[in-house]
């Protein structure tokens, strides 16, 4: 048995020895694969970061999966790309059309007076005898220096 071992793992990366094309194939695959697993963890990870929610995570993973297996088809693709686009130009919209811009920062203005994080709006209001942060006046170098 132990020397059928030693005779296997002799032959196992004998085509690595030998053959430089492959030696190079072979890295070059390391490298690939290593980018797919990084590409993966990073998506995973904007996803959850995003959302903070693991099942975005999971229907990352089922979105990509049922791609990858050809469940998804070409219109299906078309589909959302044209939602995709849809989206984005109501986006640039609303973000360029001043009334939008305007109402939005009245919006904003509102939560910070009521004492709501815009960030998180399940916040609770902040202490109302909680001292207003001292905002630091800035001021150029050129200023700092006379």
């Amino acid at each position: 048995m132990t020397a059928a071992l030693v005779a296997l793992n002799s032959r196992t990366f004998s085509s690595l020895r030998r053959h430089r094309n492959y030696r190079l194939y072979f890295v070059g695959q390391i490298v690939s694969l290593s980018g797919t697993w990084m590409q993966n963890i990073a998506l995973s990870w904007l996803i959850v970061e995003l959302t903070h929610s693991p099942v975005a995570v999971g229907l990352l993973a089922f979105v990509r999966f049922c791609a990858a297996h050809g469940y998804v088809s070409e219109a299906d693709l078309a589909s959302v790309e044209e939602c995709v686009d849809a989206e984005r130009d109501e986006f640039v919209a609303a973000a360029l059309d001043p009334d939008r811009r305007r109402l939005a920062r009245a919006v904003l203005e509102q939560m910070l007076k009521a004492g709501l994080d815009p960030r998180d709006p399940a916040a609770p209001p902040a202490a109302a005898d909680a001292a207003a942060p001292v905002k630091e006046r800035k001021t150029s170098r050129r200023l700092r220096k006379k």
